[in-house]
């Protein structure tokens, strides 16, 4: 039944309809790492750590019209209060990255063969996974979430991430094929570097007229070393990342030798 409980759960992720979500209703066996039961909608900003946490994890659904009884089994009793989608993204987004994907859909049951999900509605939150974007970090201060923090499943909670859980996502990140460091364009970063550099001068000269001094140099004006100035200029740097790539492809070549 667990197993496919899941494959109902996954199959739901891939094309969320009215029957698959009958399935996890009917069938449902509790929480997973990648499923959460709400019976009424929470503060959003609870709501909003869930959403990290699962963005971070892989991904996630949430089910709202759900209740955990005393013995720990959930009843369907579908939700009472459902809210404008607008609404609740107004909610949310302050408390998420904008990168984050997720949709709020809404069921409702006027005849099936399930009974007891009869005359019922439900809302569910699908949050996509973006491995190529993880971490995710929480924007705001709220109920139930810090700003600035890193949220994740451990089993069916959603918690603030320890180093381990860190590294986790992390390594989900790396397997996936996505680099921890955004694309670098080396010739624009140079160009722009460049520019910086064109914006402040190296030296100061005192003399008579500030063009005419820069142009005689010191026959017409005294030069002063600018304290401003960066202590490495563009040329240096430029001289030390030559030196610095000629050892890394020196290195790469010796390792090869010995592989």
């Amino acid at each position: 039944m667990k197993k496919s409980f899941k494959e109902s759960i996954a199959k739901f992720f891939e094309e969320p309809t009215r029957d698959l979500l009958k399935d996890i209703l009917k069938n449902n066996i509790g929480e997973l790492e990648n499923l959460d039961f709400k019976d009424e909608w929470p503060q959003f900003s609870k709501v909003a750590k869930h959403i990290l946490a699962m963005a971070n994890s892989g991904g996630g659904v949430i089910v709202l019209g759900v209740t955990e009884l005393q013995d720990g089994t959930f009843d369907a009793c579908g939700i009472k209060n459902v809210l404008d989608k607008a609404d609740i993204d107004k909610g949310i987004r302050s408390f998420i990255p904008e990168k984050i994907e997720y949709e709020v859909l809404d069921f409702s049951y006027e005849a099936s063969e399930y009974p007891k999900l009869i005359d019922k509605c439900y809302q569910v939150i699908i949050v996509n996974d973006i491995p190529e974007s993880i971490p995710f970090i929480s924007m705001a201060d709220g109920d139930g979430i810090r700003k600035n923090s890193i949220y994740f499943r451990r089993g069916t909670n959603s918690e603030e991430v320890t180093y381990k859980g860190l590294q986790e996502i992390l390594d989900r990140r790396l397997k996936m094929g996505y680099s921890l460091f955004p694309e670098f364009d080396l010739i624009e970063h140079l160009s722009q570097l460049k520019v910086l550099y064109e914006q402040i001068q190296r030296y100061h000269y005192q003399g008579i007229g500030t063009a005419l001094s820069i142009l005689t140099n010191s026959i017409y004006g005294k030069r002063i070393e600018n304290p401003l100035y960066p202590k490495e200029g563009f040329d240096e740097f430029i001289v030390r990342m030559i030196d610095a790539k000629k050892k890394r492809i020196e290195a790469e070549l010796d390792l090869k030798r010995f592989t």
